[in-house]
C-alpha cells in the first residue's frame, strides 16, 4: 500500500461534484438525500438516488477530469502501456451507512489478481468512513486519508470493506483499477462484473494508454 499526494487544487472535482449533486459540502452530501436507506448490501450499495445522479451526469465534466488524473498522476507511475478502468466507481459512505457491502477480495468478483487498485477520496477520509483492510490476519485498519491524498494498493488480493459510518461526515470519493497491458494479456478473463455486468475487455471495462 503507497499513500501518494497530488495538488488537490489542480482538479476540479470537488467543484463538479458539488455542482452535480447541487451541494456546498461534500461531507454534508447526506443532508442531500430525499429517502433514507437500509444498510447497504452487495447488490444495493450503488443504487441510491447519489449513485444515479453521479453516472446518470459524470460524461459531462467528471470523465475529462478523471482521465486528466489519470494521465498526469497515476500514469507516470508506470513505464509500460496499461489499461485503466474507463468509468470510475463512485463510492459514498453515509451516517449510519456503509459506502460498499461486505468484506471482500476484488478477486471474490471475477476480477483478475494481477489489477493495482487506486482510492481517491475527495472528502477528509478517517475512522469509520472510510475503507478498512486487512493488513494482518483478521485484523483490519482504516484507510485515511486527507484531500490531495490517493492510495496505490491491492484490492484484488486484500480483503477489505467498510464499517457502519458513526462519524457525522459523510465520506465522497471514487475507486478505481488499473492493469499492466501485458498482464492483461496473460490473463485472458473473460468474464463481466458483478454489479453491472460489464465484461472485462477493452472498449467496455478497461481503455488503453501508454506509460513514460
Amino acid at each position: 500500500m503507497i499513500y501518494r499526494e497530488y495538488n488537490f487544487e489542480s482538479y476540479n472535482f470537488e467543484k463538479i461534484l458539488m455542482s452535480m449533486f447541487s451541494i456546498k459540502k461534500l461531507d454534508h452530501i447526506h443532508e442531500s438525500l430525499t429517502e433514507k436507506y437500509k444498510k447497504f448490501e452487495v447488490d444495493t450499495d450503488q443504487n441510491s438516488e447519489l449513485h444515479k445522479i453521479f453516472y446518470s451526469n459524470m460524461k459531462k465534466d467528471f470523465v475529462n477530469e478523471y482521465e486528466k488524473f489519470i494521465k498526469q498522476e497515476v500514469l507516470t507511475l508506470y513505464d509500460c502501456e496499461i489499461l485503466f478502468q474507463k468509468f470510475p466507481t463512485f463510492r459514498v459512505s453515509l451516517p449510519g451507512n456503509v459506502a460498499v457491502g461486505g468484506y471482500h477480495k476484488d478477486s471474490d468478483y471475477n476480477h483478475s489478481k494481477a489489477e493495482v487498485n487506486y482510492f481517491l477520496p475527495f472528502t477528509k477520509s478517517f475512522d469509520t468512513n472510510t475503507i478498512w483492510y486487512e493488513k494482518e490476519k483478521d485484523k483490519y485498519f482504516p484507510m485515511e486519508c486527507e484531500k490531495g491524498q490517493f492510495v496505490e494498493w491491492d484490492g484484488a488480493n486484500t480483503m477489505h470493506g467498510n464499517k457502519t459510518n458513526d462519524t457525522t461526515l459523510s465520506r465522497v470519493s471514487i475507486d478505481f483499477r488499473i492493469i499492466r497491458y501485458d498482464d492483461y494479456l496473460k490473463s485472458k478473463n473473460k468474464k463481466s462484473s458483478i454489479t453491472n455486468n460489464v465484461k472485462f475487455d477493452i472498449g467496455n471495462y478497461w481503455k488503453r494508454i501508454h506509460g513514460n
